[in-house]
């Protein structure tokens, strides 16, 4: 309840102005604005006829004109995911560049091998880790493989009777350890090895030091070279030997077609060996002029070559080479064999063509299925062997959890 006092003075009434004169709230305002306030504090001092400038800081200088592009342009940039790489196959399967070599030893399955190559018999070889070799299972360390040396030695057992240089120190008077070198097979300074690959190759059989041309052909040093191939085409050019060299050259197939050039200062005896008779086997001008037959048979051929530098060799006699002097052995089952004089005879384009005919054609479809068979084996006894793997693993298992 209110109670109004009679004797109270009445209330004047006062106008709100607001929050305050015209001046306080421009002040208030300013006050509130965001910084800077000069602009306001001098644009409120203004009148409004003065042609004073806003601002007393001097103009901007003007831009400089743009540089001229460079004479000549930046490469583009190429990243490592976009840059070109060789693959490892070419590089290791085809030399680029005249390699000199000792104990090597290439094999491939699908790629080709070519390249040229100096094989020098008295290279040191690259001393091998032993753990390379280790065993896992058994940890013993393995010596080095000599399947190739075997091979090799094979081939030319059968072709001469025995492997030249092996019975040169026959007449030592220490028998045992004559005997342990005469069983042990000679190694093989190169070897070059695929199943359905071609091979070509650009051979010479060099030495490290200065060469003497009138030194004793016993005293020569004999690098030793295998070229092998399943189905594949070889080619081999052995366009040089030095004369302190001599050369036991070993190229074999079995359907693929064979072309080799030996030097014209090879002085020895080349054997052919083909099943299916001499008649694969052609000799080009310069090389038929200076062979002469020593033995012929339905799949043998031993022919003696004569160098015209050394006309004294006479191998009428006698079919196993020399010491100090070369020999060749070339073998195929069912593919052709073509042989001339490097330098001097070119092969023809007929026999280094596929040809044709019902012949060529028959010959095509027994290697299409001959590789077809043997990719059918290969892939099944891979298979096989990944799934005795993976019994042997589960019985490991269920052994260890009932341990």
């Amino acid at each position: 309840m209110i109670i109004l006092d009679p004797h109270a003075e009445p209330i004047e009434e006062k106008k709100f102005s607001g929050f305050g004169s015209q001046e306080e709230q421009t002040s208030e305002q300013n006050a509130d604005a965001p910084p800077p306030y000069e602009q306001h504090a001098r644009s409120s001092s203004l009148g409004e006829g003065s042609s004073a400038p806003l601002s007393s800081s001097p103009p901007l200088p003007p831009l400089p004109p743009p540089s001229p592009p460079p004479a000549s342009p930046l490469p583009p940039f190429v990243s490592p995911s976009t840059a070109p790489t060789i693959p490892a196959a070419q590089q290791a399967f085809r030399a680029t560049n005249r390699q000199r070599v000792n104990h090597i030893s290439l094999f491939s399955r699908h790629d080709a091998i070519s390249g040229s190559y100096l094989v020098d018999p008295k290279l040191p070889a690259a001393s091998l880790n032993a753990d390379i070799f280790s065993s896992r299972t058994t940890g013993k360390t393995t010596t080095r493989d000599r399947s190739v040396d075997r091979y090799h030695a094979r081939n030319t057992r059968r072709a001469f009777g025995a492997v030249p240089g092996e019975q040169d120190d026959s007449a030592s008077e220490d028998k045992r350890s004559w005997l342990k070198r005469r069983t042990r097979m000679p190694e093989v300074n190169a070897a070059f090895r695929t199943r359905h690959g071609a091979i070509k190759l650009d051979l010479a059989i060099v030495g490290s030091g200065t060469t003497d041309g009138m030194q004793q052909k016993s005293k020569r040093t004999r690098g030793r070279v295998m070229v092998a191939s399943r189905h594949g085409r070889i080619n081999v050019d052995l366009y040089e030997i030095q004369s302190d060299h001599c050369v036991d050259l070993d190229v074999s197939t079995r359907h693929g077609k064979i072309a080799v050039f030996l030097p014209p200062t090879f002085t020895g005896v080349v054997s052919f060996h083909r099943h299916g008779g001499p008649s694969g086997i052609h000799f080009l001008p310069e090389f038929a002029s200076r062979a002469r037959t020593v033995r012929a048979s339905d799949g043998d051929v031993l022919v003696t070559l004569t160098s015209p530098i050394d006309t004294s060799s006479s191998h009428s006699d006698y079919a196993l080479p020399r010491e100090g002097e070369d020999c060749c052995v070339i073998g195929t089952r069912h593919g052709k064999i073509t042989v001339g004089i490097s330098g001097v005879d070119q092969l023809p384009d007929k026999l280094h063509s596929s040809g044709g005919g019902l012949i060529s054609r028959f010959e095509a479809l027994v290697d299409a299925g001959t590789k077809q068979f043997e990719t059918m084996v290969e892939a099944g006894a891979k298979g096989f062997e990944n799934w005795v793997e993976a019994k042997a693993k589960a019985l490991e298992g269920t052994l260890t959890g009932r341990a």
